[in-house]
């Protein structure tokens, strides 16, 4: 495969930004190339590769504000770097946009809203926050037709609050600083308005903290501001920071020597860990159902795995969304000799309403958790809980695709595991993209990132038979994928394990896709050839075909030139004609 580097320099360094799970999109002179503008921003690896091959070239455009949390102060010139240096900003990722033009880009707060000013800071100083967007590196600037440059490559600092929303509290004369008299109810002014907007206690200490040593003249004692932030992080979301305050704050360590180092517990050693979340990727019929309905019944009778290690006895709930309980999951728990008494599902949640009605509703990760965390806490037996597919769980509220959305979810369900030492199996099908492995997991990178560890189901490039390989794995060493096939036994398939292989994620899953995109364009050929065999064919015909034959238009297009395929206009504005170059001579 062609690397990206040999493609597209842009191409590269806008994969690059995706892969970071910031939002980019196509711009051509600070313009935007997509019909939406920046609302088209993506993070998804195949819609970013689709927008720089078709122009190579573009701008790379990064919304600010709320969706990538990035909110950045642009100078534009020699007054603007004046005002900005006697602002003194924390060091932060700072990029050269051209001579004496930077723009420095700060991590605005989750819940937190933010404006584009021009000049309202100070001639020459600009910023972009929500609704606006900056041009990255490595873009071509398209006036001086160099690069945009990383200068200092450190991590988003914290935005200065008085820069996200400026506070109408009182100033000394120069207007830049709090004095002494007026810095408690100032800074207890500004708490409170970042707690209005729901902000986490942490957010509002580390927002005052950089505040107070900015701006308060002397600053206020450490102290003194953790109190602030105790005080105003222990009030419901939109106090305003007007009560008086009550609250005393100590700082308690603890010495590590009181620190008892944790081993970490598996159910199937280096593979599947005990209170963390396990995810099984793969595309369709490859296995990873039958995968974990194999752990359900190992675990169900105290089994052993196939390196010969043992399963912990005891029990697994089941959430499938996807598979019939009677039809499906059941006759493969048996065919695996599950001991059924040890396996459960969620059949429903149970809704009673206020008049005494009662209905039944899905089961809603977002909504239902507690509820779930209740009922495994009454059955200490419960060992495994497997989620088929994840995203079936996920919500009407939450965007697969938002990594504060995934991660709202998650972590809760991470903190389940280790509570009640789970081992979570999310089932989890990979997006159609020439990715990395670990970019193929469907949805938000934050699926991936919330998970210990990471499993691919595909097919084994050596020799065509299934395999089970480690994509990611923060607990054990990533160790060798191993090989499985999928027998029935009638109709009932199952999973029979079988050796390690020494393979790669990359070579598994995003080799499988290469292979199964090639084979797909072989057969348009071939279909293509035998259909212009007898003669020239109009292109409206061989659409309605092809749509018949099911091959998308994309394909075929691609199939055209490696099938030596020919087209002409037919005369005075008549139809495109396609014919076999054969045909020709």
């Amino acid at each position: 495969m062609t690397s990206l580097r040999q493609i597209s320099p842009m191409l590269e360094g806008a994969v690059g930004w995706a892969s970071r799970e910031i939002a980019v999109f196509p711009c051509s002179h600070k313009v935007p190339l997509t019909p939406d503008g920046f609302k088209s921003a993506s993070w998804h690896a195949e819609q970013v590769i689709e927008w720089w091959t078709k122009t190579p070239d573009a701008q790379i455009g990064i919304p600010t504000g709320e969706l990538n949390h990035l909110f950045v102060v642009d100078v534009d010139g020699p007054e603007g770097e004046r005002a900005a240096q006697k602002m003194n900003l924390p060091e932060t990722f700072t990029v050269l946009t051209r001579q004496g033009r930077w723009q420095f880009w700060f991590r605005q707060p989750e819940g937190m809203r933010s404006k584009c000013t021009a000049s309202v800071l100070a001639p020459q100083l600009d910023t972009r926050g929500d609704g606006g967007y900056v041009i990255a590196p490595p873009s071509i600037h398209h006036q001086t037709h160099k690069p945009y440059r990383v200068v200092k490559d450190l991590p988003w600092a914290p935005a200065p609050i008085e820069l996200l929303e400026p506070q109408p509290a009182p100033r000394s004369s120069n207007g830049n600083t709090i004095p002494q008299g007026q810095r408690h109810r100032t800074m207890l002014s500004i708490a409170g308005a970042l707690r209005a907007r729901g902000l986490s206690r942490e957010v509002v200490l580390a927002e005052l903290e950089s505040a107070n040593m900015r701006l308060c003249v002397p600053p206020l004692d450490a102290a003194e501001i953790q109190k602030l932030a105790d005080f105003v992080g222990s009030k419901p979301a939109g106090f305003r920071g007007s009560q008086p305050m009550e609250t005393t704050v100590d700082v308690e360590l603890e010495c590590f020597r009181e620190v008892s180092a944790a081993k970490v517990h598996w159910v199937w050693p280096k593979r599947i860990p005990v209170g963390f979340l396990t995810l099984f990727v793969g595309d369709a019929g490859r296995g990873k159902s039958l995968g974990s309905i194999n752990v359900a019944a190992t675990v169900s009778r105290g089994g052993s795995f196939p390196d010969g290690s043992p399963a912990p006895l005891g029990d697994t709930i089941f959430l499938s969304a996807e598979d019939d309980a009677a039809q499906t999951i059941r006759p493969r728990l048996d065919i695996a000799g599950a001991d059924v008494n040890r396996v459960h599902r969620v059949k429903s949640v149970k809704v009673t309403l206020a008049d005494g009605s009662s209905g039944a509703s899905m089961f809603n990760l977002d909504r239902d958790l507690e509820k779930l965390r209740e009922t495994i806490a009454k059955n200490s037996a419960v060992k495994v809980l497997v989620i088929d597919p994840l995203s079936a769980y996920l919500g009407s509220r939450i965007d697969a695709h938002k990594d504060a959305d995934v991660r709202r979810v998650l972590s809760p369900l991470s903190e389940l595991a280790a509570q009640h030492s789970l081992a979570i199996i999310g089932i989890m099908h990979l997006r159609k993209s020439d990715s990395t492995a670990l970019l193929r997991v469907s949805g938000s990178i934050g699926f991936a990132a919330a998970a210990r560890v990471v499993w691919g189901f595909g097919k084994n490039p050596i020799d065509d038979g299934p395999c089970m390989v480690p994509i990611k794995n923060n607990l054990a060493p990533l160790g060798d994928a191993i090989s499985y096939s999928i027998q029935s036994a009638g109709e009932i398939p199952r999973i029979v394990w079988g050796s390690n292989v020494k393979v790669s994620a990359d070579e598994v899953l995003s080799g499988e896709l290469r292979d199964r995109r090639t084979s797909r364009r072989n057969d348009a050929e071939e279909w293509l050839r035998e259909l212009l065999a007898d003669g020239p064919m109009p292109q409206s015909q061989i659409e309605d075909r092809a749509e018949k034959a099911g091959f998308s238009w994309a394909t075929i297009r691609r199939a055209k030139g490696r099938a030596k395929i020919k087209s002409t206009r037919g005369s005075f504005g008549g139809p495109w004609i396609w014919e076999a170059e054969d045909a020709q001579k």
